[in-house]
């Protein structure tokens, strides 16, 4: 609907002030500039944390309109050293020379086989099961922890502690 259309159907029904508040929303919304002229739409990609600068700013790799950026960004998440070298989400939000990290990509830490008689849970390095203080933790080196306030093993036949050694208290 055009503004002279909407124009003359109100003109009858609202009063002055109310036309006038009309008309003022009606050119600000025909002379909005097209999504053209507003320049780049923000996009996601993928990138990744290269290190950090001088001000603790995340520095970032990524590829954006098959150029390679390397930029200094904001991040909407706490990021450290250790993240270093990981893969990212980044949002540009008016082109490449404002990127955002937005999150760190997980990789697939456990692989889960359900079957009618047994479950497998793998992962490359550690399975941790916890539950307030109490944990069970499995670890690529073959250690075994089981922690908590009260641990208590209960055998309905042997219950047999073997090792290279067995120490108690």
């Amino acid at each position: 609907m055009t503004y002279r259309k909407v124009q003359e159907i109100t003109d009858d029904l609202l009063s002055p002030s109310m036309q006038g508040l009309l008309e003022k929303l009606l050119k600000q919304e025909l002379n909005r500039p097209s999504p053209e002229e507003q320049g780049v739409a923000s996009s996601a990609l993928t990138g990744r944390l290269d290190g950090f600068d001088a001000k603790g700013y995340p520095i970032v790799t990524f590829i954006h309109a098959g150029a390679e950026y390397r930029q200094t960004a904001r991040s909407t998440v706490e990021l450290t050293l250790d993240h270093l070298g990981h893969e990212c989400l980044i949002q540009l939000c008016r082109g490449p020379d404002t990127p955002v990290v937005s999150g760190l990509i997980q990789p697939p830490l456990t692989e889960i086989d359900m079957h009618e008689s047994s479950s497998t849970i793998r992962s490359d390095e550690r399975i941790l099961l916890q539950c307030g203080d109490a944990y069970i933790e499995l670890t690529a080196e073959g250690t075994v922890r089981i922690r908590g306030d009260y641990v208590e093993s209960v055998s309905y036949g042997t219950n047999r502690l073997k090792g290279s050694s067995v120490k108690i208290n």
